[in-house]
């Protein structure tokens, strides 16, 4: 944006600021209006401002309370968010100043209630083939949807004060997610004696649950569960079988039942790591049964749904309900592990289509220190190394990607998601560890997830083996429509395969794309997560066809070198 049109904006955003500041809701609340001031303040003279700024500069915590103060600026800029969402809720004639989450930049939404009135467009529906009944919020206008959802709750009239509701904390505070317990069973539903090999197998499979996050595995813990996984053996040790049930309790329903071979310890690992990949994965029995029930966006579990709805689908970047619910979740509980990750993911998601670099880098900058933070907190779970991994990619820290991705398969040796995306983040920064995992997890039971294909895709373009790149494609094209990455590959695909009309399709796809802020599809490349050398091969296998000028790639059109 040039120096008039960025001072014709802020003139629009200064003359909406006061006349919002006449307003009882201001009046009344000085410390809410000081801060709005502030933040304008800096959005005029393009300061990027940090958190902890904001505390110290704007709210006024000093030095020797500065230990909380990321956590207070953020709790106060939440609360403004939502003074504002309330005010223009009841005035959907006015333009709306919004503050954006992670950058803190004051905007100005132009008419937002006739972009709620346009029909939504249905999300694709999860790669497990379950129906999807939730559509997106339009862009740009999450916040409607969060003071409509806060003035029916009733929760509305406290937003001016920096202590939070009660109602709310114990929404975001409370756990939801569904109860798991293991039971070792007889045909009959009686519960056996269990032998020394029932019993190991049982701790093994309960090992390998845990690694996953979507469950609470109920091992020494009373009250009841929503599923049980029971378990029943053949009476033939030397050629023992092993049959699974999972049971909704609600409901009595067997919801997943398979059986596998368990004679000797290999075929039980095989069998173990099926099992909880089947059951506990984004994409397993139970989160997927819980995404067909529309829980929605408000609680832990339903952020987590939102979560991975949109990672079967390849599909998290622009999610305005998971900003949302992410920001709310860590906001309320800023030292719970999921929440850092969710909350984490979102500020990786937007530095990646973002068109302003400095923005980029405070989201990137915002993100490690969030999973840096967690991973002291939490130093078990894997999901948070891998959040710290994607964030060093992005920032081309090679070696403490490396270091990030080793804490993450260390910590979760079972998890097929884990151990797949980690595989394939590996690959995108050129290490080769990446593609032996990869050919590892090949040989298991069970379907390969999307990301490992993307793994194989990425892996075969670095060799110039189009076949091999073509035949992941196959598996990518019905999640490539709304994902950038993907459509890159697959112009990239194309373009190496001197199908010119294609590529150029998948690129016009791409910059029309509403969630691409960028210009360029040059600029986009330079902003993946991925090692130089990768996006050289990117770039070549997007230029082998002649596709356009320098703006659409970065190289002039040259064969890959082998």
């Amino acid at each position: 944006m040039d120096a008039s049109s960025h001072k014709s904006e802020m003139n629009e955003i200064e003359r909406e600021i006061n006349a919002l500041l006449k307003d009882d809701v201001f009046q009344r609340s000085p410390v809410m209006a000081r801060l709005l001031k502030y933040l304008f303040e800096m959005t005029e003279k393009k300061v990027h401002v940090k958190s902890f700024t904001i505390a110290t500069d704007a709210l006024g915590k000093t030095g020797e309370e500065s230990s909380d103060a990321d956590t207070y600026a953020r709790v106060a800029v939440a609360r403004l968010r939502r003074v504002l969402a309330t005010y223009y809720a009841a005035r959907p004639e006015r333009d709306a100043i919004h503050v954006d989450s992670g950058t803190y930049r004051v905007q100005l939404l132009k008419h937002p209630i006739d972009e709620l009135s346009e029909p939504s467009e249905d999300r694709d529906a999860p790669a497990t083939g379950n129906p999807d009944p939730r559509g997106k919020i339009a862009r740009g206008v999450w916040t409607w949807a969060i003071a409509l959802v806060m003035l029916v709750s009733g929760v509305a009239t406290s937003y001016f004060y920096f202590g939070s509701d009660d109602d709310e904390t114990e929404n975001w505070t409370t756990s939801d997610f569904p109860r798991l317990t293991i039971n070792i069973e007889n045909l009959d539903g009686s519960s056996p004696q269990p032998d020394e090999s029932q019993r190991l197998y049982r701790s093994f499979l309960t090992s390998a649950l845990s690694d996953y996050t979507g469950i609470r595995l109920l091992v020494n813990e009373g009250g009841p569960a929503d599923f049980s996984l029971r378990l029943l053996f053949s009476d033939e040790e030397s050629n023992r079988a092993v049959q699974a049930r999972l049971v909704e309790e609600a409901t009595g329903e067997v919801v997943w039942l398979q059986s596998f071979s368990a004679s000797n310890s290999q075929e039980a690992k095989r069998s173990i790591k099926f099992i909880s990949t089947a059951i506990a994965s984004p994409g397993g029995v139970i989160t997927s049964l819980n995404r067909g029930r529309d829980l929605g966006a408000s609680s832990p579990y339903g952020c987590w749904l939102r979560f991975t709805e949109g990672l079967q689908t390849f599909n998290t970047i622009g999610d305005d309900d998971l900003v949302r619910c992410a920001s709310d979740w860590y906001e309320q509980s800023p030292g719970d592990s999921i929440a850092s990750f969710l909350y984490g993911w979102t500020l990786l998601d937007r530095a990646v289509v973002t068109a302003f670099p400095g923005d980029r880098d405070e989201l990137l900058s915002s993100a490690l220190s969030i999973a840096n933070r967690a991973v002291a907190l939490h130093p078990q779970d894997a999901s948070l190394y891998f959040l710290q991994l994607r964030a060093h990619v992005l920032l081309g820290n090679r070696i403490l990607a490396n270091q990030s991705a080793e804490s993450a398969l260390a910590a979760a040796p079972d998890n097929r998601v884990i151990v797949g995306i980690v595989a394939t983040f590996l690959i995108m920064s050129d290490n080769p560890e990446g593609e032996k995992i990869l050919r590892v997890l090949d040989d298991e039971e069970g379907v390969a997830l999307p990301w490992e294909h993307a793994g194989h895709f990425v892996a075969a373009m670095m060799r110039d083996d189009v076949a091999e790149a073509g035949q992941h494609m196959v598996h990518l094209e019905q999640f490539a429509q709304r994902q950038p990455l993907l459509l890159l590959l697959r112009a990239a695909l194309a373009s190496r395969s001197g199908e010119v009309e294609i590529a150029r399709s998948a690129l016009k796809q791409l910059r029309d794309n509403p969630r691409m802020a960028k210009d360029d599809i040059g600029g986009l490349v330079g902003s993946l997560p991925m090692a130089p050398k990768v996006k050289t091969r990117l770039n070549e296998w997007l230029a082998f066809s002649t596709l356009g000028t320098s703006s659409d790639v970065t190289s002039k059109s040259k064969a890959p070198s082998k």
